[in-house]
């Protein structure tokens, strides 16, 4: 299974959850929540034991889907930006200033704590954290297991300077 968030031609955001390269569970965020303008912070939040997928904007809920298929994560290739499996439809042309993956589901209270920050990547419950402030080259580092990212597709990204403001821990 996989998550995915399309900010594509239509009513946007549409929060989706992937099986086989299929999506077939959605909801769309309400247009009037966020306008495709300027920097928001977005998070996708499953909760396994409640079956439940959250989409967070600037840290309030503002859709969820209980979702009756099992999603289960394993260890396989991160995509972001990017799908393999769709390579055809282009990518992400937005900018994303940073990414992160939590081991367990966080509240609207637990985002809010941290997105308007850098992490040390010493966070309890921080999986995966990628700031792309590298700045030039092919590649970025996450902080909390030194993995490596690869910048890759037809087109490659564009390093650009962040225009959100963030505070240090």
């Amino acid at each position: 299974g996989a998550f995915g968030i399309d900010f594509g031609d239509g009513p946007y955001p549409d929060v989706e959850t992937y099986t086989n390269g299929t999506g077939d569970n959605h909801f769309k965020v309400p247009t009037d929540t966020v306008k495709e303008t300027g920097w928001f912070h977005f998070a996708m939040v499953w909760d396994g034991p409640s079956k439940t997928l959250k989409g967070v904007i600037n840290g309030v809920t503002v859709g969820t889907k209980t979702i009756n298929a099992a999603l289960t994560t394993s260890l396989s290739a991160l995509s972001i930006g990017y799908s393999p499996t769709f390579s055809g439809q282009g990518g992400f042309t937005g900018k994303i200033d940073e990414f992160r993956i939590w081991s367990a589901a966080r509240s609207d209270a637990e985002i809010q704590s941290t997105m308007h920050r850098h992490l040390t990547g010493k966070e309890a419950g921080l999986v995966v954290y990628f700031k792309f402030d590298e700045g030039s080259g092919t590649s970025t580092k996450d902080l909390v297991k030194e993995y490596e990212a690869k910048l890759e597709g037809n087109t490659l990204p564009q390093w650009a300077t962040s225009e959100v403001e963030l505070t240090c821990p």
